[in-house]
């Protein structure tokens, strides 16, 4: 369908979270719209209680018709052209593209329109189910194991701690990639075109670093407005926005801290940039699930998102957070006073 790998890539994803908002909004509220969804439909598998294996023969089914289906679209389609069409370009280019932030920015338009739209819905589907939180918590005992007891919390505010820790990690994602464009670009030897106009490393290297420090939160805002937004409208009693507001945005240090991770990888050793990405699987695995599969503390501690407070449930531990921020402003510096002077790497 896309001439170009971004292209498939951004489509991919835009897929993956339709699915996935397809399948969180059926789980609450309607069983076959959730079978509509292969991340619903595997579920129903039940393994290790009633080992169904009719939806695994659907899935392979399914599978089976869809890589017909590509190869039948892919007789069709030109060499090196998709089956969209392409959009036609302007004739000259406008004042915005000539400077390295308005460029960089024009080529991650779809990537960023994309994920904020996806973040915002993702927020409105985790949201939906506030109104019948408690039944949903009662009959799911995972859900129990992995939320702790607060007498002085409603089951509303347990839950949104952990619900704030999946939004930050999934926002990551956005602002990872952002900043990993550099890499790719530097791989296509694109950046040589920059950098023989008036433009300095340092210079195109903050406009990356820069962007992915803003695309992250603003993934995680839309989020969270999604989630208060849903929430308001099925809650006999809603929660302020500011108790939702607090409880994701101070998960912004973290976030800039993976992305440290990325520019000092891209720095030092530019080969295992990607990297990065066992880092923000293994956050997720260990600060939502290791009470639940007993991790060790200490090896919990190595995720940033571990050293943010839980609000509404914890106070707000600013030395934790100073530090955070410490930590990516220096990293920053480290890692470009490296990318400054070391050589170009394909």
């Amino acid at each position: 369908m896309s001439e170009t790998s971004r292209g498939t890539l951004g489509m991919s994803i835009g897929w993956l979270i339709l699915l996935y908002i397809i399948r969180a909004i059926g789980d609450v509220a309607s069983e076959p719209l959730s079978l509509m969804s292969p991340l619903g439909l595997i579920l129903r598998t039940e393994v290790y209680v009633n080992n169904q294996w009719w939806p695994v023969l659907v899935g392979v089914l399914l599978f089976v018709i869809t890589v017909f289906v590509a190869f039948y679209l892919h007789q069709r389609r030109d060499m090196g052209a998709g089956l969209l069409p392409s959009k036609q370009g302007r004739r000259t280019a406008s004042r915005f593209l000539c400077s390295p932030l308005g460029l960089t920015l024009r080529m991650m338009r779809t990537m960023i329109i994309a994920w904020s739209v996806g973040m915002f819905l993702l927020g409105i589907s985790y949201g939906s189910i506030f109104g019948d939180l408690e039944s949903f918590i009662k009959n799911n005992d995972m859900i129990q194991q992995i939320i702790a007891s607060h007498p002085d919390y409603s089951v509303t505010e347990q839950f949104i701690t952990q619900l704030m820790v999946i939004l930050a990690i999934i926002a990551t994602i956005p602002a990872v990639t952002s900043f990993l464009n550099i890499r790719s670009e530097e791989k296509k030897e694109r950046l040589e075109h920059l950098y023989t106009k008036n433009v300095s490393r340092i210079r195109l290297f903050f406009v990356y670093v820069g962007i992915g420090c803003v695309v992250g939160p603003l993934a995680l805002l839309l989020s969270v407005i999604g989630l208060w937004l849903s929430s308001m409208m099925v809650m006999a009693d809603p929660l302020s926005f500011s108790i939702f507001m607090k409880a994701g945005m101070v998960y912004v240090p973290a976030i800039w801290v993976v992305l440290v991770i990325a520019s000092l990888l891209f720095a030092f050793v530019p080969k295992w940039t990607s990297i990065v990405w066992v880092y923000v699987v293994f956050s997720f695995i260990t600060v939502y699930l290791g009470d639940l599969i007993d991790i060790p503390e200490w090896l919990v501690n190595v995720s940033s998102y571990s050293h943010i407070p839980q609000l509404p449930v914890e106070n707000v531990t600013w030395l934790s957070l100073v530090v955070l921020i410490i930590v990516w402003a220096i990293g920053t510096w480290i890692s470009m006073a490296k990318y400054r002077y070391r050589d170009h790497v394909g």
